[in-house]
């Protein structure tokens, strides 16, 4: 052999490769983004560095929910309902609630912001036609601000630089308005007595719902007071809008308890009858907060900046159909507001009640986890009899469909039983019993691990199709995304990606037992196993599917754990290491070409590489590091995680210490078994170190490879009375007479 190539020398060149690969990586989108801004210099794109044109004005009416909205109570916001597009929209800023003063700062910093100063903004101090908010200037400084890379008064900076200005009508709304230094252009405190010609952006703040220290609610009659007086300012500021304005109502601000809020959109550029929904979030009927800002700039024709976050709202359907004119409501409109009305209110009724249900939830599942441990240890070391052996397979094999149970319940109408919580509790039964029948009752019941695979190819398949065909199962589940918690809710979230990992390498474990028995050389099936855990991790990773960052690094080393170990081949530290490198090296290719598009068609991982390139991703990574240090002291999937690892480690991957002789010899008839399990296990430590769910992700990796690992080797025990020899597909000797 070369000397260049001693075995001392290759973890040298291998370091040097991969830093030759990951420099290649940077100085591509490098490279293309200053060809692009050269050519940018000689030709100006259209809007860039252009003066604003026509008028975009923001109600902002605190605490305002689809409840409140009716044709009796408020009609005028209810003609908007059927002339413009709408969507619920998740009010979320920095803390569990968001005040009044928070939204008009997360409308002015483009993204989300606190002020740190109480819930009510000081009342402006007057200033010729405009006004100077007090202390505005140091809420950049304040170390909240710096942690989040606030910058308040971007939209009115923005809009000044362009040669325009943002007018204020009311004291909060001067919050919103303001620029950098705390100055607002045009000011009065009446919303009824601003000029809204006079700007091209105008801000105007209605009496909300939200007490009068911005903390609480209004309740009984003084919230239908305020209501309609709320609705009959909007009226007044409606007739007074010039002519083509685009106007946006939003709910700006909670009223104590965190819901989804109103979001309507009128104007030249939204159809009436049609949802809301922005590139960035990819869900009809959904935006954010943060995105206020964005819109509003981009209805006056200017680009929206870099450090706005925030995404411009669109409607889902083209600006016009067949037979009807662009900026008209569609036949039929008049129907239109309480259909859609119903549906958004049916699904804040979805997240109010997952905001109830999620912790009670996952209470009884660490409950219940843990009864199953001390029951599942006790009845394999007592070896029960047939009857109990089959209970204890159909409770194992129960736990495991529950996260599947929780994604499919959102194709029933859950939510609309009394109380919804119960829907939610039946429908989530009703599937994990689907499920259970399904894996015992086929003919796949005659080899050991077919009870597991059918649950693991309907996890796996679940999650899948919700992705592939952008159904809505993660959205609504207590396993799946949040709207209350802001955020992205396309691809796959970290608790939905444990789910989907752990499922696709119980399923190709299943299936290369099967292929081994058969007789399949065990090359071919690592090769194979390689092949398909690539599709995987490309589905997990490509921002058109997955769109995951920290699953990708996660879950090719689980692959190449699972392939090393099925062709007979140790994995040390080394393999380990460059198997993680080769999962870095994978995503952040992925996100480089991400990067290489237009900024509003990027997903969060061609941002993420940009804040790489810009330097500003350390600060980004640390905060997700921080988020997931901080879940370890999450008492309700602690438990879990202590009780999985000691359950794996004691009962599942060393039986003999424990006397249980029977799992030993189950490990010796399925000889695959335990390539598996450490695949999984290496997923569920990566998975949890590099997202910021943390702890969540190996919890659920364990809820469903725990029960999983079980069944197989209960139906895989020694010849004894309770087996008897059968001729299988798989070329197994004998199976339990529970099969």
């Amino acid at each position: 052999m070369a000397a260049g190539w001693c075995p001392k020398r290759r973890p040298v060149l291998a370091a040097l490769l991969l830093l030759a690969v990951l420099a290649g990586l940077f100085a591509l989108p490098a490279t293309a983004s200053a060809t692009a801004s050269a050519t940018t210099a000689r030709a100006p794109a259209a809007g860039v560095g252009a003066a604003p044109r026509g008028h975009a004005i923001l109600l902002g009416i605190p605490g305002l929910a689809w409840e409140d909205v009716s044709a009796a109570g408020t009609p005028n916001l209810w003609r908007l309902t059927r002339d413009g597009s709408v969507a619920s929209m998740a009010v979320k800023a920095v803390g569990p609630k968001t005040c009044p003063a928070d939204g008009w700062l997360t409308v002015s910093s483009g993204r989300r912001a606190a002020y740190q100063w109480g819930c009510v903004p000081p009342r402006p101090e007057a200033d010729g036609p405009g006004a100077v908010v007090p202390g505005f200037a140091g809420i950049a400084g304040h170390p909240m601000s710096r942690k989040f890379q606030v910058t308040p008064g971007l939209l009115g900076g923005t809009v000044r630089d362009a040669g325009g200005c943002v007018a204020a009508g009311g004291p909060e709304a001067a919050l919103g308005a303001a620029d950098p230094a705390g100055r607002v252009a045009v000011y009065s405190p009446d919303p009824d007595r601003l000029d809204l010609g006079r700007c091209p952006v105008s801000l105007v703040a209605l009496p909300g719902v939200t007490s009068d220290d911005g903390r609480g609610a209004v309740t009984g009659a003084a919230r239908t007071a305020r209501l309609r007086e709320a609705d009959r300012m909007a009226g007044r500021v409606l007739a007074r809008a010039p002519r083509g304005a685009t106007v946006l109502v939003a709910g700006i601000a909670d009223d104590g308890a965190p819901r989804l809020r109103v979001a309507i959109a009128a104007g030249p550029a939204y159809v009436g009858g049609n949802r809301l929904t922005t590139v960035a979030l990819r869900r009809e009927g959904l935006v954010l907060l943060p995105d206020l800002g964005p819109t509003l700039l981009a209805a006056t024709g200017l680009d929206v900046p870099r450090n706005a976050v925030g995404a411009v709202w669109r409607h889902t359907e083209p600006p016009a159909r067949a037979g009807e004119r662009s900026g008209e409501p569609p036949a039929g409109a008049e129907n239109r507001p309480a259909e859609a009305v119903d549906t958004l209110a049916g699904e804040d009724v979805m997240v109010q009640t997952l905001r109830w249900l999620t912790p009670r939830f996952f209470t009884v599942l660490v409950a219940l986890q843990l009864l199953f441990y001390l029951v599942a240890y006790l009845a394999l070391r007592r070896r029960c009899g047939p009857r109990a052996r089959l209970g204890l397979q159909a409770a194992a094999l129960a736990v495991a469909s529950v996260p599947a149970s929780a994604y499919l319940c959102n194709l029933l109408p859950w939510w609309k039983i009394h109380p919804p919580a119960l829907g939610m509790v039946a429908a989530v039964a009703g599937w994990t019993a689907l499920i259970v029948t399904a894996a015992l009752a086929g003919p796949w019941r005659r080899w050991p691990l077919g009870p597991v695979a059918v649950v693991a190819a309907v996890t796996a398949g679940t999650l899948i199709a919700d992705v592939a065909l952008g159904l809505p199962l993660q959205l609504h589940s207590v396993m799946g995304y949040s709207p209350l918690v802001g955020g992205r809710y396309y691809g796959f979230g970290n608790i939905p990606f444990a789910v989907y990992a752990t499922s696709v390498l119980l399923l190709l474990t299943a299936a290369a037992e099967l292929l081994a028995a058969r007789g399949v050389s065990r090359r071919i099936l690592a090769l194979g196993i390689a092949l398909v855990g690539l599709g995987a991790v490309l589905f997990d990773g490509l921002p058109a599917l997955g769109a995951d960052f920290g699953g990708v690094i996660a879950l090719v080393p689980a692959v190449g754990v699972l392939a090393y170990l099925v062709a007979g081949i140790r994995v040390g530290a080394a393999r380990m290491t460059a198997m993680i490198a080769v999962g870095t090296v994978l995503v952040l290719t992925i996100a480089g070409l991400d990067h290489l598009q237009p900024p509003d068609q990027r997903t969060h991982l061609g941002t993420f590489y940009g804040q790489i390139l810009d330097g500003s991703a350390p600060g980004v990574v640390w905060r997700k590091a921080y988020a997931m240090l901080k879940t370890f002291g999450n008492f309700t999937l602690t438990p879990i995680v202590a009780g999985g690892l000691v359950f794996i480690g004691l009962v599942l991957l060393r039986p003999e210490r424990l006397r249980l002789s029977g799992l030993a010899a189950a490990y010796r008839r399925l000889p695959l078994l335990r390539a598996g399990l450490m695949s999984v296990f290496t997923m569920g430590v990566l998975g949890t170190a590099v997202n910021d769910s943390g702890v969540a992700v190996i919890a659920l990796t364990l809820t469903i490879m725990v029960p999983a690992a079980l069944v197989a080797v209960l139906r895989c025990e020694p010849p004894d009375a309770l087996t008897s020899p059968v001729d299988t597909p798989g070329g197994m000797r004998y199976v339990s007479r529970l099969g």
